[in-house]
């Protein structure tokens, strides 16, 4: 029996002997249309919770080909819609030795249901089993696993099956290898995402509209917007048409930096391809503007966006608030948070977090310990990102027995979502380094090892600029090779701290040079 084409980029239904395969944009949904019989199943089974009832009404179904039909249009429905529990209950319900004898499709659909449900055990199990039962797996199979591996955060896993893969002589396509570049983007691996995205030619890959945004968003996310634009112009070289992603992934690249004309020049872009711009291109822009330093600009967009009937969401009021709060306008911040509210949106950590930001930078720690005094009264959990900000409130205010005292406390907390991070001791360093304590800063960091961090650049930079306010430019430089040796990047902070550090001409040159050589490579 032929196998249902099923992954994050295409899908397939089956009508009668044949399939049709409908090739699909990651952020869209192919909805297929159900027959009758199967929309009453559909219906049927979405009114049951239980398992068993589930199966004890598949057990009633006739045998024969227009039954498979319907059941698998029914299980690629309940897909469409992210039911994860009714898909793998289906596809189970085969599995146990049913009169129809599950196919490629099923044990796809299997394994993609439980990878993104993150339980990722059952996948690993389901793909053994379909070993077992003599059913090779294709490459959807295995793409399907590698995703599900990366939704769970193993990526060594992930890797090893994109290895073996290759060992057992199937060459990847394009889309084991696009979501191997996921992996390789949600690790921050750029770099290698780069070396694979150049070794597709080896791999006889043809980069699809996928491919190319993928690599769009994992150069806005290593901060090299010129190497996106430059993609983009191959792409269209290779006549790969652009579509609204494309466009939002090159806005986000510039936005990340900050710099809100070139976002605007593909905002503008999208729109002469005849795209009408979603929530996610003006929130990239308001992004941009946001980054910019220029809080009246995303609000202008966030007004523009209203006027053209494309609603805000939770993300754009949080830009907004960012906005503000980065400009230290923590009372402008403050009205978009309440007006959020009663615009029916309620608060999740990530506002809550940036308003705790804004009065951390303006030095009003009454207020953010009120915001988190409210949000426990409310019955939200505050998590290790909203401590992280209240830390920092507490160190920019001078509050150093607060900020070690909220250390103390969440070190000895019971619970995983309010442990300290790296973010944690990102701030503490920053703190104490900037505040002239540089062996307490030093002493931080070289604890890391001991509690099983792993320094990123933010750390190495915060340890930087304390020796860069003394202008101690050879020991900057010194912490430099080191981060450099760790195989951290530097990033436009590193550059501005260690230009900060120079104390003549001479050295200000050499440091254009090293970020510029550091840029090329």
């Amino acid at each position: 029996m032929s196998g249902l084409c099923i992954s994050c980029f295409c899908i397939g239904t089956r009508h009668g002997k044949a399939w049709l395969e409908t090739g699909r944009n990651f952020t869209e949904i192919e909805l297929i249309v159900l027959s009758p019989a199967a929309s009453s199943l559909a219906q049927f089974l979405r009114m049951q919770e239980d398992a068993t009832a589930i199966w004890n009404a598949l057990d009633n179904l006739p045998r024969g080909h227009d039954t498979w039909d319907n059941f698998m249009s029914v299980v690629v429905h309940f897909w469409n819609y992210k039911d994860w529990p009714r898909v793998t209950q289906m596809c189970e319900w085969v599995l146990q030795g049913t009169a129809f004898r599950p196919d490629l499709g099923c044990y796809n659909l299997l394994i993609d249901a439980y990878g993104k449900s993150l339980n990722i055990e059952d996948a690993e199990k389901t793909f053994n089993r379909m070993q077992e039962a003599l059913c090779v797996p294709n490459e959807e199979t295995f793409g399907v696993l590698i995703n599900g591996y990366r939704l769970a955060g193993s990526f060594e896993k992930a890797e090893e099956l994109f290895v073996q893969m290759q060992k057992r002589g199937y060459s990847p396509g394009p889309l084991a290898c696009n979501t191997f570049l996921h992996v390789l983007e949600d690790a921050k691996e750029y770099r290698r995402a780069e070396a694979l995205f150049r070794d597709l030619e080896k791999y006889e890959c043809e980069p699809n509209i996928d491919t190319y945004n993928r690599m769009i968003v994992i150069y806005g996310k290593a901060g090299e917007p010129s190497k996106a634009e430059m993609l983009y112009r191959s792409m269209r070289r290779a006549m790969c048409p652009p579509n609204i992603c494309t466009f939002t992934a090159l806005m986000n690249a510039f936005a990340r930096q900050g710099l809100y004309r070139e976002a605007e020049r593909y905002f503008d872009k999208l729109q002469e391809f005849d795209y009408k711009p979603d929530h996610y291109a003006y929130n990239a822009l308001m992004e941009a503007y946001s980054q910019g330093g220029s809080p009246a600009g995303a609000l202008e967009i966030f007004q523009t966006m209203q006027r053209n009937g494309c609603f805000p969401d939770t993300v754009s009021h949080n830009i907004l608030i960012n906005a503000y709060g980065r400009a230290g306008l923590y009372e402008d911040a403050e009205k978009i948070f309440k007006s959020m509210q009663s615009a029916g949106f309620s608060p999740n950590l990530k506002s809550n977090m940036l308003l705790l930001s804004a009065y951390a930078r303006a030095g009003r720690v009454e207020e953010a310990e009120e915001l988190v005094s409210a949000m426990e009264r409310d019955g939200t959990k505050p998590d290790t990102l909203i401590y992280n900000a209240l830390i920092n409130a507490y160190g920019v205010s001078g509050r150093h027995e607060d900020m070690e005292a909220l250390l103390a406390k969440m070190v000895k907390s019971s619970s995983k979502q309010t442990k300290p991070d790296i973010g944690t001791y990102n701030t503490l360093i920053q703190v104490y380094a900037q505040a002239g304590f540089i062996p307490k800063a030093e002493e931080l960091f070289q604890g890391l090892a001991r509690l099983k961090l792993v320094p990123d650049a933010t750390t190495w930079t915060a340890l930087m600029g304390g020796y860069a306010k003394k202008k101690l430019y050879r020991k900057c430089t010194s912490i430099l090779k080191k981060m450099l040796e760790s195989g951290c990047r530097a990033d436009a902070v590193t550059a501005r701290v260690l230009f900060s550090a120079c104390r003549s001409p001479e050295q200000v040159e050499q440091v254009t040079q090293l970020m510029e050589s550091l840029q090329g490579r």
